[in-house]
C-alpha cells in the first residue's frame, strides 16, 4: 500500500508575498478567463458576476464576482466596473495602459524584445 504524503482532509494554505493584494494573507482571487471572448455589451459580464444597471448607471456586484479579467488581446468598449483589475497581452495593455487597473502580461517573447529594446539604450 502506497501512502499518501498529503493527508487530502487537511488544509495548508502555501505561503506567499503579497502583489497589488493578491498573495499573502489575502484572501484567493478569482481569475475570468476572456481571452477569446468578445465583450460587446454589459450583458457579457453578467456570467462572471457584473450586472450593468442603466437606469442608475452603475455595476452591481454578485458576491461569487471575479476579481481579475483577462482579456488578451480584446478590449472592453466601455469602462470597466470599478472593483474588478483587467489583464491584457502586452501589445493591447499598451494602448489602454493609462487605467490603473490594468496590467500586463508578458510573453517569454514579448520579455525577449523589451530586453532588447532595454540593452540598445
Amino acid at each position: 500500500m502506497i501512502r499518501c504524503p498529503k493527508d487530502p482532509t487537511e488544509f495548508l494554505k502555501r505561503e506567499t508575498f503579497e502583489v497589488s493584494g493578491i498573495g499573502g494573507d489575502n484572501p484567493p482571487v478569482v481569475f475570468a478567463d476572456f481571452s477569446k471572448i468578445e465583450v460587446k455589451n454589459y450583458p457579457d459580464l453578467k456570467p462572471i458576476g457584473y450586472n450593468y444597471s442603466p437606469k442608475l448607471d452603475k455595476w452591481n456586484t454578485s458576491d461569487l464576482a471575479s476579481d481579475i479579467i483577462y482579456l488578451g488581446k480584446n478590449k472592453l468598449p466601455f469602462d470597466q466596473p470599478n472593483n474588478i483589475k483587467s489583464v491584457y497581452d502586452y501589445e493591447a495593455w499598451r494602448e489602454v495602459a493609462s487605467d490603473a487597473r490594468t496590467y500586463p502580461l508578458y510573453s517569454f517573447r514579448t520579455i525577449h524584445l523589451l530586453l532588447k529594446k532595454d540593452q540598445r539604450n
